[in-house]
């Protein structure tokens, strides 16, 4: 587990997850919960994401960060892509760590802290999460359902306030 360094793969990914990076879209058979933009980096987001995993038949799921810029940015400074894999056989602290790592003499351009978008999916694209840091939000966007809200380490918010912050958002573009 570590950040990704072939092109070819990458530009498999980002091409996938790209049309997740919009606020509004959402198919006629998916779900959707929103929650805080940092919830990523507490105790137990990672054993939801199994339970996630679980529910749509993976077994590994991607973390990426498309901003600040992967190629222009990241892959210029560092020669490797601000996406990790992640198999459901790891551990929490696996994941904390892999988010935490490195990714070249500029430890405050881990993951953890750096990034100013995320996107979490697993190939399948059963589900997905996207978050901004600029509205400090996140969304949960599911086919398959969920695991039980009381395994979520926080509250989910609700969507009206989770469109009152897109808008704000809006209105600031």
């Amino acid at each position: 587990m570590t950040y990704l360094i072939d092109q070819t793969k990458f530009q498999m990914l980002n091409k996938l997850s790209s049309p997740f990076r919009e606020w509004n879209a959402k198919g006629s058979v998916e779900q959707i919960k929103y929650f805080d933009w940092a919830e990523y980096k507490v105790a137990g987001f990672f054993n939801y994401l199994k339970l996630l995993c679980l529910l749509g038949d993976d077994h590994l799921f991607y973390f990426y960060a498309p901003k600040p810029d992967p190629v222009n940015y990241f892959f210029f400074h560092f020669q490797k892509y601000p996406l990790i894999e992640f198999d459901i056989t790891y551990s929490e602290e696996d994941f904390s760590n892999a988010l935490c790592k490195d990714p070249g003499d500029s430890p405050a351009d881990a993951l953890m802290y750096r990034a100013d978008e995320i996107i979490i999916f697993p190939e399948s694209l059963n589900w997905y999460i996207y978050g901004e840091y600029d509205i400090e939000l996140a969304k949960l966007v599911s086919k398959v359902g969920f695991p039980p809200n009381s395994l979520f380490p926080h509250d989910f918010i609700s969507e009206k306030e989770a469109k009152r912050l897109i808008a704000l958002k809006d209105n600031e573009n």
